[in-house]
């Protein structure tokens, strides 16, 4: 089929999925992975489906064909997604080092400005018991990526982190801290409470 018509069929799937289609919107990506082998609408076509298949509870499927994505693309923002993607499912199958590998190689891509590998960098980490390594990472993130969306997730989690280990003046400052910047968030209560322990 010619472009076009692979286009059409991307188009297709996602109105398929804006209907809850599922089968039809597979369908449709899976024909436009077969008829564009090698095409950059294979490689979009690719990510979409791993990306539905690991929100469909088909992890395993969706790691393959991650997987995949990857051994085909050179397009830096598939690559970085796939290995987001790749890293997401792994970290729901508790697979934290092969986690953590896809979240520490989208975290060196240029395209990665988010603070989100990092972010999953520290939680496959702290997941293997590196206790060290995650909390050196996170401290890295919070300077790094001031403006990150994982970043009130980073301050609480230092925070506990600085609670659990008896560091009480540095958690509270931190609890503080995400209360008074996240103030409608449903953790700013209990970031109170811990800072007044």
């Amino acid at each position: 089929e010619t472009p076009l018509a692979a286009s059409a069929l991307l188009q297709a799937a996602e109105a398929f999925i804006r209907a809850n289609d599922l089968v039809s919107a597979e369908n449709c990506l899976r024909r436009t992975i077969e008829q564009r082998q090698n095409s950059p609408l294979a490689e979009q076509a690719m990510l979409r489906l791993a990306g539905l298949l690991a929100t469909w509870n088909r992890v395993q499927e969706a790691v393959t064909l991650f997987g995949d994505t990857l051994a085909v693309t050179t397009n830096a923002a598939i690559r970085l997604d796939a290995l987001l993607g790749r890293g997401y499912a792994g970290y729901r199958m508790y697979r934290f080092d092969a986690a953590l590998q896809d979240f520490t190689a989208a975290a060196m891509s240029p395209l990665a400005t988010s603070g989100e590998p990092q972010y999953w960098q520290i939680m496959s980490l702290y997941s293997l018991a590196r206790d060290d390594e995650a909390y050196a990472l996170a401290e890295k993130l919070i300077v790094d990526f001031p403006a990150a969306e994982r970043l009130p997730d980073t301050i609480l989690w230092l925070a506990k982190y600085d609670y659990n280990r008896g560091r009480l003046n540095t958690a509270r400052e931190r609890f503080l801290l995400y209360a008074t910047r996240w103030p409608q968030s449903a953790w700013s209560d209990t970031a109170l409470l811990w800072a007044g322990r």
